[in-house]
């Protein structure tokens, strides 16, 4: 990210539904793509129903790096979008699943950890990365 921007919503869509919760979050992340800092604790969706679930917030971002995060304490189908892992980069095994696919850590549902724990599962695939958490940016 080059410039400052204010998100006022985070954003995904439950497309198989399961009674319980999905917390959503943002950190700053670091040149490995580890989480360093909790920047923000948006709080629960309901993910009983399918459909889009939104969480209003007024967060203003500087240039840096940022991880979008989401917790369950279910097991619910979200919607992903698929591209843009130029910076997650590749497996070094490469082989059929070169591409890294998702980086995540398992932990308890709760509040987002602060400090938070290096993420340390790396799932590859030959997909590209996927976004399961959206932005709108209300402010560039």
């Amino acid at each position: 990210m080059a410039t400052q921007i204010t998100i006022d919503q985070l954003l995904l869509e439950v497309t198989t539904a399961v009674a319980g919760s999905i917390r959503l979050g943002i950190y700053s992340a670091d040149t490995d793509w580890q989480p360093v800092a909790l920047i923000l604790d948006a709080g629960t969706v309901d993910c009983s129903t399918t459909g889009v679930k939104s969480i209003s917030i007024n967060q203003t971002l500087s240039p840096g790096r940022y991880l979008l995060v989401l917790v369950s304490d279910v097991g619910p189908t979200v919607r992903v979008v698929r591209g843009g892992n130029r910076y997650a980069g590749l497996n070094t095994a490469i082989g059929t699943s070169a591409m890294i696919m998702s980086l995540y850590r398992a932990f308890t549902f709760a509040p987002l950890p602060d400090p938070p724990s290096d993420w340390d599962t790396i799932y590859t695939s030959s997909y590209p990365f996927n976004h399961a958490v959206l932005v709108r940016v209300a402010t560039p």
